[in-house]
């Protein structure tokens, strides 16, 4: 195990820093791997899915109880079981289109997912699936709702307790139509813990702003928690280093356990 651990974490700073290897198509930035190690839960006793694992980084590095991963890519996935075999970790993959697939609840207690933005989307090939049943949307799923497939899909594979964790584009959070209807469910559904904005240059080859969406279906916390985290991390040229301080940072304003109104408040519902 220990080999395995060493092994691995060598490949992965490998494949972090390889300037030559578009790693932005397989994995997650050391970033977002950082990010999620600290706003996550401790997952040591529970059952984690990711449909788009990539090369399950993220879901490495949080050290579930059992893994349950998914991914479209055949050699992404195959890379990931290998990664994966070194440490001995509890793991079952899938080669799958995950929106497309109609995949039982797994009944997860988290789920966290770094999806591809911009994926295109076909509604005759999703619309049927048990994972869209949950909430009635009277709309047509646009070809640009990928992003609201995906909070669906992380919502039927969590149990009655469970916590998503979701990496998604800022347009979703202002876009109309299917993605409006979806986000005045959640809010009367009281689904939404936390939005957090992050700043531009989380990922390696993509210097777009995204936001962490975090739903929780046995949510304590009366409001959702805004937190605008863009002005985190440190700037080289083109490229951004959010440090582990940083992350720590978010996660205290995160839970309300530092107060700072100029980029964090809690909203009510109403």
């Amino acid at each position: 195990h220990s080999y395995g651990m060493e092994v691995l974490n060598l490949l992965q700073e490998l494949l972090f820093t390889h300037t030559n290897y578009k790693s932005s198509e397989y994995m997650a930035s050391k970033n977002i791997v950082n990010l999620f190690k600290d706003i996550v839960e401790d997952a040591s006793d529970k059952v984690l899915y990711d449909g788009a694992c990539g090369l399950g980084t993220i879901a490495h590095s949080l050290g579930a109880k059992k893994n349950i991963l998914r991914d479209i890519n055949a050699r992404t996935l195959g890379l990931a079981e290998t990664l994966f075999s070194f440490t001995e970790q509890d793991v079952s993959f899938a080669l799958q289109n995950t929106l497309q697939n109609d995949e039982q609840s797994h009944q997860a207690d988290i789920v966290i997912c770094t999806p591809p933005f911009g994926v295109r989307v076909s509604e005759i090939l999703v619309e049927h699936n048990a994972y869209l049943k949950q909430f009635f949307i009277k709309a047509r799923i646009p070809s640009s709702g990928s992003d609201s497939l995906w909070i669906q899909q992380a919502l039927y594979q969590l149990n009655d307790t469970g916590k998503a964790y979701l990496v998604l584009s800022t347009g979703w959070l202002f876009r109309g139509g299917y993605d409006a209807l979806l986000r005045e469910q959640l809010i009367e559904r009281d689904l939404v813990e936390s939005v957090i904005l992050l700043p531009a240059g989380m990922w390696n080859s993509m210097n777009i702003e995204t936001c962490v969406l975090i739903l929780n279906k046995s949510k304590q916390m009366k409001g959702i928690r805004m937190l605008d985290a863009r002005g985190f991390g440190q700037r080289k040229a083109a490229r951004l280093t959010l440090t582990t301080d940083d992350s720590a940072q978010i996660k205290c304003l995160m839970l309300g356990l530092k107060e700072d109104e100029t980029i964090s408040k809690l909203v009510s519902i109403q």
